[in-house]
């Protein structure tokens, strides 16, 4: 009897150290979760939730004179005619506005990361909507900048 209460507290004992060790190694397993994700090497494996919100994101820089200069001058390498261009633009300042109000809100967490996303969703809707040529530049575009990006998201 003695032996088979010394071999259930060797197996307890051994099972804690498994614990003790999946407990230690848990941060670098979360971590793995969120791999990086280079565009440069691999940009398919970029989800285009997060391809449309990094350009949409940075076409509507707007704070300083020098931001809406730069967010101009990358809304001119799309490829867009003219009447795309000022359409977009309008999608962009729209975008925009409800973007500051989210990014500011005093408890940012789940529920404003989702309603980025749905945000993001919705403005790459009103994007189809330009123009077919224009459409499929813009499409386009984001595929091709994935190339620029890296990320740990993994999509929303």
């Amino acid at each position: 009897m003695n032996r088979f209460r010394t071999r259930t507290v060797l197996e307890t004992m051994r099972g804690m150290k498994s614990l003790a060790l999946f407990l230690a190694l848990l941060p670098a397993l979360m971590a793995a979760q969120r791999a990086t994700i280079n565009g440069g090497q691999h940009p398919e494996l970029i989800p285009d939730s997060v391809a449309y919100r990094v350009v949409l994101i940075a076409h509507s820089r707007n704070s300083t004179p020098a931001e809406a200069a730069a967010s101009e001058a990358k809304r001119g390498r799309i490829g867009l005619s003219s009447a795309g261009l000022a359409q977009y633009g309008n999608i962009l300042t729209n975008f925009r506005t409800q973007y500051d109000a989210l990014a500011n809100t005093q408890a940012p967490g789940p529920t404003v990361a989702a309603a980025i996303s749905a945000l993001v969703a919705r403005t790459r809707s009103e994007l189809a909507n330009l123009p077919a040529p224009d459409a499929a530049a813009f499409a386009r575009f984001v595929q091709a900048e994935k190339a620029h990006m890296v990320t740990s998201e993994k999509g929303n």
